[in-house]
């Protein structure tokens, strides 16, 4: 707490206009209570708008974590400095793009309210991360896939097999339209927090050596065991078959990233069991695409 308060000690002075503010807060933490002197520090950030810097605003929720305090009392109300925002980022602690938005359309148990309401659960989930960044991540998803020479029936079949059955909340829609829908939420989230942000031409991304082989091999391991399962809902069926080599051209054409994700939504939704042995695989290929510690494991 010392070092926090620190780091921060000439911004705290210019910004609180009160004499010795700083000293006074660091005997708190000396002389009463570290828990009291974080709570303290972080009422004064965000009385005063003390701008925060990215590798400080790391720090404190881990400070909080330490001393129990719930995530949100730490981070709302902290201006901070945020980098610019990321298409690329990964190490976000649960699933996010088109994969996460999949499972928010699976079954009745996932799917609330408008079709619209739904996309923007995704959209609007950036509690403690830079404004802007769920929308980013998911808008360069569905560009890609958008933009790729996938068939249209090919990208509503995959849009089915990773929601389980349900294409839109029973709206029937052709696969680049409903990417389309998709992408418009997205925008009028990015324009309304980061209004200079413009998403960039879509490029194959580069990835570790040999991963691309690494997803596809798995896929076809895991494709008799798909086969046996079929996704119907809504008056739409979509046999596993299908589904592999939707994901199968994914993967070669689009993107090993996103049709790894994709692919883990299927067998979650389709309730693919799975030895420990290839789990373990699969989390070791979910750790070199950079992803957060609880996308594969979940």
């Amino acid at each position: 707490m010392l070092r926090e308060i620190g780091s921060t000690a000439d911004a705290l002075t210019r910004a609180v206009p009160v004499p010795h503010f700083v000293p006074a807060l660091e005997a708190v933490v000396t002389g009463a209570d570290a828990d009291l002197g974080l709570r303290l520090l972080l009422r004064v950030l965000k009385a005063h708008a003390v701008p925060v810097e990215k590798e400080q605003y790391d720090r404190l929720p881990a400070l909080g974590d330490l001393l129990a305090h719930p995530g949100r009392a730490v981070f709302e109300g902290l201006h901070v400095r945020w980098p610019p925002l990321d298409p690329g980022r990964r190490d976000f602690v649960f699933d996010f793009g088109l994969s996460a938005l999949a499972s928010l359309f699976s079954g009745p148990w996932g799917y609330e309210g408008t079709v619209r309401e739904n996309i923007e659960r995704l959209v609007l989930a950036d509690a403690g991360l830079a404004p802007g960044s769920q929308a980013a991540v998911l808008l360069d998803d569905v560009l890609r896939l958008r933009e790729s020479p996938l068939s249209a029936d090919t990208i509503t079949t995959l849009w089915l097999a990773a929601s389980n059955g349900d294409p839109g909340g029973g709206v029937d829609v052709e696969g680049r339209d409903w990417l389309g829908r998709i992408a418009d939420v997205c925008r009028e989230r990015l324009r309304e927090v980061a209004p200079g942000y413009e998403a960039a031409p879509v490029v194959p991304r580069a990835h570790p050596a040999g991963l691309t082989e690494e997803v596809r091999g798995e896929l076809r391991e895991m494709a008799p065991a798909l086969a046996t399962r079929t996704v119907n809902s809504h008056g739409h069926e979509v046999t596993g078959s299908a589904a592999t080599n939707a994901l199968e051209q994914v993967v070669g054409l689009v993107d090993p990233d996103l049709g790894f994700r994709l692919f883990l939504r299927v067998l979650d939704g389709l309730s693919v069991p799975l030895t420990r042995e290839r789990r373990g695989r699969y989390v070791s290929i979910g750790e070199r695409f950079g992803y957060g510690e609880y996308l594969v494991s979940r």
